[in-house]
């Protein structure tokens, strides 16, 4: 099903060239789908802290994606989840274990051929949206008021280069700096910092915001506040729970 085309769209990107589905959703292709899926994903975490069913579901949904990005943050809820569990080299281990698995199983079939041909389309610049990520970063070190002051909201307009698509696409860590400059992306790193400090913080929770942070780069979007929001959610629900605790009374023993 194309919810794409059936609203108006271009139609999505699910069929890579062997003609192999790849989940979207209701999104143009697997790499927004990956986003938001993975968003949810962490939301789920934040509270439960564990591997579930539906945890599980979506981490596979988002490996048979395809997508780099989408691979990369499946690969880094399940790091993250294990090394909370069992540490990480005993996960690293498994890892590789896995991976060369998958590669000796499947070695006459079309993903090793896939995932060959999308890094080589990477490293020849054919890939569309890395060139696109490229240029906007050349243009942002060319221009002395951008690289000052940032893109802002600018954003892909008519009037503007196509390549001004990847603008808000170059993980948190670069866009925050190519949207607001070198002179105010300070400022916003300040503040995100103050803002995780400040309503709590875990060493698991902040590795699924560093993580999520990879593909979750446009502050403008009402997704990257949801997600924060359900950050600070999570440790407010248990800053209640623990105070609800140490004000239930007790029977002393007679």
């Amino acid at each position: 099903m194309d919810f794409s085309e059936w609203m108006g769209g271009a139609g999505n990107r699910a069929l890579n060239y062997s003609e192999i589905y790849r989940p979207t959703g209701i999104y143009d292709e697997p790499a927004i789908y990956g986003l938001f899926l993975s968003i949810l994903i962490a939301c789920k975490l934040f509270f439960t802290k564990k591997l579930d069913l539906l945890i599980f579901i979506g981490i596979i949904s988002l490996i048979l994606s395809f997508s780099f990005v989408s691979m990369i943050l499946a690969i880094g809820i399940i790091l993250i989840l294990f090394s909370m569990r069992f540490g990480g080299f005993f996960f690293l281990m498994c890892f590789f274990v896995f991976l060369t698995t998958i590669f000796i199983a499947y070695e006459n079939s079309w993903m090793p051929d896939f995932l060959l041909n999308r890094l080589e389309s990477l490293t020849n610049g054919n890939d569309g949206s890395t060139s696109n990520k490229i240029q906007s970063f050349q243009f942002w070190l060319n221009e002395e008021n951008v690289r000052n002051f940032g893109f802002g909201f600018i954003g892909l307009r008519e009037w503007t280069p196509e390549y001004f698509d990847a603008i808000y696409d170059m993980t948190l860590y670069g866009t925050a700096i190519t949207q607001f400059g070198l002179f105010l992306a300070p400022l916003f790193i300040c503040w995100m910092i103050a803002f995780l400090w400040i309503n709590g913080w875990s060493c698991f929770s902040l590795c699924l915001c560093f993580l999520i942070f990879i593909k979750l780069s446009a502050v403008h979007i009402l997704v990257f506040w949801v997600f924060l929001a359900f950050y600070q959610r999570s440790f407010l629900k248990n800053d209640l729970l623990r105070n609800k605790k140490s004000k239930t009374p007790v029977l002393n023993e007679i």
